[in-house]
C-alpha cells in the first residue's frame, strides 16, 4: 500500500479547458470528505469528472460544482451496497464519458463497534462496501478503460498489517476491510501485469474529514494533492 508522506447530465465534452491531454476520471463517493475533494482537484486541472454517490440530488457541493463547471463535471448515482446494479451501470456510464483514464475507489463505510457489541451484520455490510463492491465495480468497468489508466483504492494506514494503527479503536471491521482492499490491489496489479492498467492503494494519512474528525493533521486538499500526484506519477509510467 502507498503511505503518503507526512509534513448535468448528458456527454460530456470533449473540448480541454488546460494544455494537454484531457483526463476522465470516475470518483465514487464523491458527496464529501477525500471524494469531494478529488472532485474539486480534477476540476481545477481541467479535467472532466464523473462523480457517484448514493444520493446526487440531495450533495448540495456537487451540485453546485456542477453549475460552476457546466459540462465537465457529471452527476450519477451509484450505491456501493448495490453490486448487482454495477454491470448496468457500466454500459450506461459508457454513453456518457465513451472511456475512463483514472477510477477512483473512495467510497466507504467506517462503524464503530467495540468486541463487545460485534454483529455480523457490522462486518458483512463493511465487507460488502469496503471490498466487494470495489472488486465488482473495477471489474464492471474494465471494457471502458481507456489506455493506459489507472485504477485507485483509497485504502487506510489501518489495513496495515506491518504498522497496525491503534488496536484498541473500535473500528475493527473497517480496519479488516481495508487490509483485504490492500490484497485486493495487489491481486489485481499481479492480474493485469503486462498491460497499460495501473492499480494503485493509497493511504491518505489522517485527514479532516467526518471520518478522520477535527484533530486530524491533514487537510482534505493537502491529502488529495499527495494522493493525486501518486495516481498521475503511475499513469504517466503505464505508457
Amino acid at each position: 500500500m502507498r503511505r503518503r508522506r507526512h509534513a448535468p447530465h448528458g456527454r460530456l465534452p470533449t473540448t480541454a479547458a488546460r494544455p494537454g491531454p484531457v483526463k476522465t476520471v470516475l470518483i465514487t463517493g464523491a458527496n464529501r470528505g477525500l471524494g469531494l475533494g478529488f472532485v474539486r482537484h480534477y476540476l481545477a486541472a481541467g479535467d472532466r469528472v464523473l462523480a457517484t454517490c448514493r444520493t446526487p440530488e440531495t450533495a448540495r457541493d456537487l451540485t453546485a460544482l456542477a453549475a460552476a463547471h457546466p459540462g465537465r463535471l457529471l452527476l450519477d448515482r451509484l450505491d456501493m451496497a448495490e453490486p448487482e446494479q454495477f454491470a448496468a451501470w457500466a454500459r450506461r456510464a459508457q454513453h456518457l464519458v465513451t472511456s475512463l483514464d483514472r477510477v477512483i475507489f473512495n467510497a466507504g463505510i467506517c462503524p464503530a463497534e467495540d468486541i463487545d457489541d460485534w454483529k455480523a451484520a457490522t462486518f458483512q455490510n463493511t465487507f460488502l462496501v469496503n471490498v466487494t463492491a470495489p472488486a465488482l465495480l473495477a471489474r464492471a468497468v474494465l471494457p471502458i478503460l481507456s489506455t493506459p489508466a489507472t485504477l485507485a483504492f483509497i485504502s487506510s494506514g489501518m489495513g496495515s498489517l506491518e504498522h497496525p494503527f491503534n488496536p484498541a479503536m473500535p473500528f475493527d471491521a473497517y480496519a479488516m476491510s481495508k487490509a483485504a482492499l490492500n490484497m485486493l490491489a495487489h491481486r489485481l496489479a499481479g492480474r493485469f501485469a503486462g498491460r497499460p492498467i495501473r492499480v494503485l492503494a493509497l493511504n491518505p494519512g489522517w485527514v479532516r474529514t467526518d471520518m478522520g474528525g477535527a484533530e486530524a493533521p491533514l487537510s482534505v486538499e493537502e491529502a488529495v494533492t499527495d494522493m493525486a500526484a501518486r495516481i498521475a506519477a503511475d499513469d504517466s509510467n503505464a505508457r
